[in-house]
This record gives C-alpha cells, structure tokens and sequence, in this order.
C-alpha cells in the first residue's frame, strides 16, 4: 500500500535547538493541509533525555549508526501500523 507521508526531524540538540522547532511545525502543518501521513520523529526522541540523545548522533543533526537503526525501526513500525 502506498500513501503520502511526512517526517518531522529529529530532536537533536545545540544549536539546533533555535530552528528545530519552526521545521517540524512547518512539516506538520504542510503534513496537516496535505492530508499527510506524519511520522513524527521530534516527538519520538523527545522521551531521551540529552545524554541519551547525544548517543544516537555524530553531531547536534545527523544520526550515526545507532541513531540511523533506531529511526529505521521506528519509521518502519509507524508504515506498517498504518497499514492495517
């Protein structure tokens, strides 16, 4: 089954944190008016806290390899309970 979809970014942290919040509301609302499916990783890695974050990522953006599994796993629970 193939449907449309969106996916917020991730929580990252440092500077980051100063547009990290104005993305993610752009992707939902864009998400939102295009009766997008949204994957909402933001939120996901919200549950970390700082420390635990900082594991998943080589910087304040981009995931390393433990981060890239994580995101993979989630994205692909969130495909999968979608199409049932």
């Amino acid at each position: 089954k193939k449907f449309p979809l969106a996916i917020t970014w991730t929580y990252g942290y440092d500077a980051f944190f100063r547009i990290h919040d104005q993305l993610n509301e752009i992707i939902r609302g864009i998400g939102g008016a295009k009766k997008l499916y949204i994957i909402d990783l933001d939120s996901y890695f919200k549950q970390f806290n700082i420390e635990e974050v900082k594991v998943f990522f080589s910087d304040a953006v981009h995931p390393n390899d433990k981060g890239t599994s994580l995101i993979a796993q989630y994205v692909s629970r969130k495909i999968s309970s979608e199409g049932r």
